[in-house]
């Protein structure tokens, strides 16, 4: 597997992640009565508001199926029909 772009599923885990730290910084002015300066409750709703942004639309890329179809690589392997009668590949040794 080289590239399959899963941007659903990063954007799924990054955005649980951002969330989840967004809360754990919150904690602090909400429950433990520290750091309630107005600048860092702003920086906390935003990186909540991207973190819930980026979960949500992972989780709408993934329920869509907007995954790139059809650039995977293929296997290039000759077909022989069951009847004919497949050769020995050329050995490419040389013996001197």
């Amino acid at each position: 597997m080289l590239c399959e772009c899963q941007w659903g599923l990063t954007g799924i885990i990054l955005g649980g992640i951002i969330v989840v730290a967004a809360a754990v910084f919150s904690f602090f002015p909400v429950v433990l009565q520290l750091f309630k300066y107005d600048g860092y409750i702003m920086l906390c709703w935003a990186w909540f508001i991207l973190g819930a942004s980026l979960l949500s639309s992972g989780c709408i890329w993934e329920m869509c199926g907007c995954q790139m179809q059809g650039r995977w690589a293929k296997s290039r392997e000759e077909d022989v029909p069951v009847d004919d009668i497949a050769s020995v590949p050329t050995p490419y040794i040389m013996i001197a």
